[in-house]
């Protein structure tokens, strides 16, 4: 008769398992590795961002520079330049251009027959009713990055660079409908002269012109009505120490 044998049954060591330390420490690494990946990622998009955020600068000082580039090298016999001081500290002017018929031509229904345009840096406006009381608008400084110590308190107010024209729309008769007015457009600011600007670069520190002397031999920043033969424009961007510097010949 034959035998039937039993084994014995085995129970699993405590070799076998994880303990609750290496549990815990398990998570402590994969929480201090997400927490690394999540902050190499954070990183690369702010970078990123900032990045495009210079790109897009970069494109539109690039464009007003060669607008200018082309107003200048086609500029009409009749045409003048006049050169104004609005605030000496910091240093505010602005500059008009007269009997330039196609500089700045926005949309489809432009008007070719501008007598004046102005360039200028703008504080960003106030709300309607304080502009109505007759206070200024102050400029809105940059706020620090960091809380170090060494860091200027007091950072560089911003501007934008705007335009205005008398003759920024043009009328057309009853038959044919009338054009958007100044206040119907979200694009214009009503400045306390009652002149209206469009924004054309926002977020800019500091933007100077001069008018080269070739009596004096030097660069002036104020000039009355006339053809000068060399401006130089200077742009100061948000965050760069070195301004853009474009000298322009007039033909």
């Amino acid at each position: 008769m034959s035998s039937v044998s039993f084994q014995p049954h085995r129970r699993l060591t405590p070799a076998s398992a994880f303990t609750l330390l290496e549990v815990i420490m398990a998570l402590a690494i994969l929480s201090l590795l997400t927490g690394m990946i999540f902050a190499i990622v954070g990183g690369s998009t702010q970078a990123t961002i900032e990045v495009q955020a210079i790109q897009k600068e970069n494109r539109r000082s690039k464009a007003f520079i060669e607008e200018l580039r082309r107003i200048f090298a086609t500029f009409p016999v009749n045409g003048q330049i006049e050169l104004r001081v609005i605030e000496q500290d910091p240093l505010m002017q602005e500059l008009v251009i007269r009997n330039a018929p196609d500089a700045f031509l926005f949309g489809a229904n432009a008007v070719r027959d501008k007598k004046e345009i102005t360039l200028g840096l703008r504080r960003p406006e106030l709300p309607p009713a304080l502009v109505a009381a007759g206070q200024a608008a102050e400029p809105v400084a940059q706020k620090p990055d960091s809380e170090d110590p060494n860091a200027d308190a007091t950072p560089p107010p911003l501007y934008y660079l705007g335009l205005s024209s008398p003759d920024f729309f043009q009328k057309r008769d009853a038959q044919s409908g009338a054009d958007l007015e100044p206040d119907e457009n979200p694009m214009l600011v009503k400045d306390e002269k009652g002149r209206y600007w469009m924004e054309l670069m926002p977020e800019l520190s500091g933007l100077q012109w001069h008018v080269w002397d070739p009596g004096k031999k030097q660069w002036l920043d104020k000039a009355g009505a006339g053809k000068p033969k060399r401006l130089q424009l200077s742009i100061f961007q948000k965050g760069r120490t070195t301004p853009q510097i474009v000298v322009y010949e007039l033909l």
